[in-house]
């Protein structure tokens, strides 16, 4: 990793940061002009949305950029798949619509889901553009696009809201970011697709793609799967409350995360061949990562209905508990992202697979547990529970790629969560201790959160230093490099 790496990750979070703070804005206007029950709408066929991506995409793209040097027959075959299996994708989901309005009982569902699906096929037309643009490291382009994008699409769909368009609001602003930003990828690229299309080439994409293709599916659809038991068994209501809360929580897991998993797998494919540099990355990265992150998804935790009722207003406050649930499960997501960008770099999709099954079996075991109690928040304990099983799993095999044993993992995690955990619990208690219900909901945000963060510089201190210290001279090593 050296200084063009890490201006790459620096581009990378640049777009991450302002495609998230957009979404996460306008999540907060829409949510105070918008009703519970037209996000449970929305919670309840975004998995189609999802799943159909995936089956689009098939793992090519991963296969593309995991090859040195693709051929331009590799490029154009992959784009011209993608465009007809979207093609074909959209004709079933308008098909199915019917149905899907019938399971869930909501007429309204049929015609979302067919303009919806429109999106589809123009997401099909980006996804090789996005391709070549990462290969080429050019995320400052990615981040113009996405922004400006994000906030056309934005301004459509906060007008229809303020209009009285309720749920098709969102729809609106979805087609409007995909087709403005398919323009923008088309007028920004030198490269444009060509009508060749490769049987063999195909094969050998599919060839490694179909195994990624399985285990995106999985994590789809599981990822989705709370949305379908609770949309089924509940609620519109309540699944519009917890797809609130998983959003909001997406937004500060992605915001930070998903710049690592972006540029990850083109950084360490330089790397290869050298484990020890490999296994330094691991260090000074993930971990890094998690100390920024771990402090955000606890305070988020602890202090849930202040934030909620500061930013949605409180006709959102019962968001809160699936919220603070959904915070503490997602502290070691980035463990997931490393393990399996490593696992992928190696070329070891079966493994992929083999421990995507294991976490799958262990989330439907759990959640058909729950399901017989019949209590919602039973069912939100069950990401806790997952979410466990996910850390001894990924810390397992990062012990086996890395050799690094089990329990010093668990020691140095140990010691990054340690000060934001004292210093959370130290001011929720003093928040109760005090009253701080009492005070209004502006002071009680400024109050508790500066209260955690002096706790947390000071713990840092103490207990971090050391650790922080060795991770940043290691980042201005590489920038001399």
């Amino acid at each position: 990793m050296n200084r063009n790496d890490l201006s790459t990750i620096k581009w990378s979070y640049v777009q991450q940061f302002a495609s998230q703070l957009l979404g996460f804005g306008i999540s907060i206007v829409l949510a105070r002009l918008l009703s519970p029950t037209d996000f449970g709408l929305m919670g309840m066929i975004y998995i189609i949305f999802s799943i159909s991506t995936v089956i689009i995409d098939s793992g090519l793209s991963i296969s593309l950029m995991r090859m040195k040097n693709p051929a331009e027959s590799d490029y154009s075959t992959v784009f011209l798949a993608n465009l007809l299996i979207a093609s074909g994708i959209y004709l079933l989901v308008y098909i199915l619509a019917p149905y899907v309005s019938s399971f869930y009982q909501e007429e309204i569902l049929t015609n979302l889901i067919r303009y919806l699906g429109l999106s589809m096929i123009i997401v099909a037309t980006t996804s090789i553009y996005k391709v070549r643009f990462t290969k080429l490291l050019r995320f400052k382009t990615l981040t113009i696009i996405t922004t400006f994008s994000t906030i056309l699409g934005s301004t459509i769909g906060v007008y229809s809201a303020l209009t009285g368009q309720g749920v098709w609001s969102i729809v609106y602003m979805q087609l409007t970011i995909v087709t403005v930003a398919s323009i923008s990828y088309f007028i920004s690229s030198k490269w444009h697709p060509k009508f060749e299309f490769s049987i063999s080439n195909l094969r050998k994409h599919l060839s490694f793609g179909y195994k990624l293709l399985i285990v995106q599916l999985m994590d789809t659809f599981f990822g989705n799967f709370y949305n379908i038991v609770i949309g089924k068994y509940f609620s519109t209501h309540v699944l519009g409350f917890f797809t609130r809360a998983n959003t909001f929580n997406k937004t500060i897991v992605m915001g930070i995360s998903s710049p690592l998993k972006q540029v990850l797998l083109p950084i360490l494919s330089n790397y290869k061949d050298d484990q020890s540099k490999l296994t330094e990355i691991y260090e000074v990265v993930l971990y890094s990562v998690i100390i920024v992150m771990s402090p955000v998804l606890l305070y988020s935790a602890f202090f849930s209905e202040t934030i909620f009722i500061f930013l949605f207003t409180d006709k959102w406050i019962e968001a809160a508990p699936f919220f603070s649930v959904i915070c503490i499960s997602f502290i070691f997501y980035p463990l997931n992202t490393f393990v399996y960008n490593f696992l992928n770099l190696k070329g070891k999709s079966n493994t992929v697979l083999k421990v995507d099954i294991i976490k799958k079996i262990v989330l439907v075991s759990s959640v058909v547990i729950a399901l017989i109690y019949g209590d919602i928040f039973y069912l939100m304990y069950t990401m806790f529970i997952t979410g466990l099983v996910d850390l001894f799993i990924n810390l397992y095999l990062i012990s086996r790629l890395f050799k690094i044993r089990i329990i010093n993992q668990v020691i140095v995690l140990f010691r990054i969560v340690i000060t934001p955990l004292l210093a959370v619990v130290i001011t929720y208690f003093l928040s109760v201790s005090y009253q701080f219900i009492e005070f209004s909901i502006t002071d009680r945000l400024i109050l508790s959160l500066g209260i955690f963060l002096s706790l947390f510089l000071v713990g840092i201190r103490l207990i971090n230093f050391e650790m922080i210290t060795s991770y940043i001279n290691t980042f201005k090593r590489y920038k001399s490099i």
